[in-house]
């Protein structure tokens, strides 16, 4: 399927809290064994900024779930 035709989903739960706070990232209606990289940035008002970066593939369901990830340490 050509990935312009697909509708990809995001999903960040909860959608507010502190940066050392846990939350889930769930992304939905990718191709099975797809890759991707999520990229996170925020800049606080005193000018810092937070940077964050996850390498995935999806599942055969084309489902990424941080919740259900082994991470691997490099």
């Amino acid at each position: 399927m050509d990935m312009k035709q697909h509708c990809v989903k995001l999903s960040v739960q909860p959608s507010r809290g502190l940066v050392d706070e846990k939350f889930t990232v769930l992304v939905q209606n990718l191709l099975p064994g797809f890759q991707l990289t999520i990229h996170a940035l925020h800049q606080c008002e005193d000018g810092h900024s937070w940077e964050a970066f996850a390498h995935y593939t999806a599942d055969a369901t084309g489902t990424v779930n941080d919740k259900t990830i082994k991470i691997q340490e490099d």
